[in-house]
């Protein structure tokens, strides 16, 4: 009896999948008869998925600034005293290499940045904590977007920025289509670029960026926004000397 039981109650289930099956598949074909007839436009279904799709997009990057700009609450400004400013060179190009680290599993991630001039000077280096990054890329992109605003602060015109993502480096400088997660983040990119006289992106092998991963390992577990201008602190200063590969 318990067998049968069984049987009986596994056909009903059976029927049930085929019912909703039926009825799904039922909706797909009378949408498909409607588009085809032309009471409903596909390119509005389309366009609707794609304002949907941008909107999620802007939450994630939104998200990221608050998540910023917290930080940069949190840490407070300067002291006066402590502020040490660089006087630029004129007609000097100011080179950044900027790297960003991600875990994710935990959506944490961390942003480092190094600025030195046309004979391989320090000029300024900064590290900072990201949360909530969904892939590499948009941590990547949010690190080159770091850079643009840490090159604006120091007021400088003339500025060189290089990364070891290849494909955001292309979509950068327009060479590969940019891809969707990154849509909202790249137009601020190319919006920041417009205000110095040359800016320029360069890909560059992560053996040429080692400092930037150091301190982008750094900012994984920081809390706040560091940053240093003119004087490097002495741990930072011993990576800058054993990079062979920063000029």
């Amino acid at each position: 009896m318990a067998y049968w039981g069984t049987m009986g109650l596994e056909s009903q289930v059976k029927e049930m999948k085929s019912a909703q099956c039926g009825r799904i598949f039922g909706r797909r074909r009378h949408f498909i008869w409607k588009c085809f007839h032309g009471i409903v436009s596909v390119k509005e279904v389309l366009f609707k998925r794609e304002l949907t799709w941008r909107a999620e997009t802007r939450m994630i990057f939104l998200e990221a600034q608050k998540s910023l700009a917290k930080v940069a609450a949190e840490r407070g400004p300067d002291p006066p005293s402590a502020v040490q400013r660089w006087s630029l060179q004129v007609g000097g190009v100011i080179k950044f290499n900027f790297d960003a680290g991600l875990d994710i599993r935990s959506r944490q991630g961390g942003v480092g940045l190094v600025g030195r001039d046309s004979s391989g000077r320090f000029v300024a280096a900064r590290c900072l904590a990201l949360s909530g990054i969904t892939t590499p890329l948009v941590a990547e992109a949010l690190a080159a977007r770091e850079g643009l605003v840490l090159a604006s602060t120091l007021g400088v015109t003339r500025v060189q920025f290089e990364g070891d993502s290849l494909n955001l480096i292309r979509m950068i400088r327009g060479e590969l289509a940019v891809q969707r997660d990154i849509e909202v983040i790249m137009e601020d990119i190319r919006r920041l670029a417009c205000d110095f006289r040359v800016c320029e992106f360069s890909f560059v092998k992560r053996t040429g960026i080692g400092v930037t991963h150091c301190l982008s390992s750094r900012g994984y577990g920081c809390v706040g926004v560091s940053t240093w201008e003119a004087y490097p602190p002495d741990w930072l200063s011993t990576l800058l000397s054993k990079d062979e590969y920063a000029l």
